[in-house]
């Protein structure tokens, strides 16, 4: 008799434990409509919806400065892809100077189509891109 008390509380306990095992699990695939995710925290990265790559279209619409000396500097671009695939929140991150950041800015702003946002659990969910750009240019 004593033994089958012990395994109904062993059972009872092991079912205890398992649903707060779910409920922890199920707790946390939630993302708040305002967090930005990073994309190594994303089930499905964003997709430019472009015909051509989304750093081609930003090099196409770069206007880049005539120069006396060869340049060779980083540009860093950085957006958050919304869930209705718009950017936002776009900011030079690495700025070498020469008005390089304020045309990147400008190319990426004047791109279209949109994107594909990223997913988290199945939901479109806010993204933040870093676009490193290298510019090389010679006389």
């Amino acid at each position: 008799m004593n033994s089958g008390v012990n395994i109904f509380k062993n059972v009872f306990f092991l079912l205890i434990c398992l649903n707060f095992t779910c409920f922890a699990v199920f707790a946390q695939q939630e993302v708040s409509d305002e967090a930005i995710l990073k994309m190594d925290e994303l089930d499905d990265k964003p997709i430019y919806l472009g015909t051509t790559s989304f750093l081609t279209e930003v090099q196409k619409h770069m206007r880049l400065p005539e120069v006396d000396q060869d340049i060779d500097v980083l540009v860093e671009v950085q957006f958050v892809i919304e869930t209705n695939g718009t950017i936002s929140n776009l900011k030079c991150t690495k700025d070498p100077g020469f008005g390089f950041c304020q045309n990147a800015l400008k190319a990426v702003k004047s791109i279209k189509p949109g994107w594909k946002p990223g997913v988290k659990y199945g939901k479109p969910v806010r993204t933040e891109f870093v676009m490193p750009l290298r510019i090389k240019i010679k006389p």
